[in-house]
């Protein structure tokens, strides 16, 4: 009769190690540091590391508006700060029940300039004008002109469960 054969120990450890790998990978992806497609890859090779910013409780990591265009990503939460470049005009009103929204210019770190999309259905108007300066967090979506960062407003949904945005100008939060 053979002696039965032992699986040696460095397969054993070969095997967890990938599976330690595959799980920082996927929490990366989830956490929106690393793209999650092929499609989201970056078309430079520019830094993509995230950055630390203050939120309203402790340090949160945030990839900044300059690193999400690099690499021509959308639907990912950031917090800026910038400085007003020009007012547009609201929605127009429509019949479709939709929200409004205040738009401006704003010029963030990194000399991007992106649409700001206030829901104002939802959140008070900020009294800005151009050359205030103002602090954000809101989603951001990638286009070709510098993108546009929305949701600077509580859910209106009333969820606690879902992210929300806030612009901070003069003192005040607007939500």
């Amino acid at each position: 009769m053979q002696p039965s054969r032992r699986r040696p120990a460095a397969s054993l450890l070969y095997k967890l190690g990938a599976v330690l790998v595959a799980a920082a990978i996927t929490m990366a992806v989830r956490r929106g540091w690393l793209p999650s497609s092929a499609m989201d890859a970056p078309a430079s090779t520019g830094s993509r590391a995230p950055v630390a910013t203050r939120s309203d409780g402790p340090l949160s990591r945030s990839p900044s508006v300059k690193d999400l265009f690099d690499a021509r990503r959308s639907g990912t939460w950031v917090e800026t700060t910038g400085r007003v470049e020009k007012l547009l005009p609201d929605d127009p009103d429509t019949s479709d029940n939709s929200d409004k929204h205040q738009k401006f210019l704003l010029l963030v770190p990194g000399d991007i300039t992106v649409l700001v999309a206030h829901n104002i259905s939802t959140a008070a108007r900020v009294p800005v004008k151009p050359g205030d300066r103002l602090a954000l967090r809101g989603r951001y979506e990638y286009s070709d002109k510098g993108g546009t960062i929305h949701f600077t407003h509580q859910s209106k949904y009333g969820s606690r469960n879902r992210e929300a945005g806030w612009i901070d100008f003069a003192g005040k939060r607007y939500e």
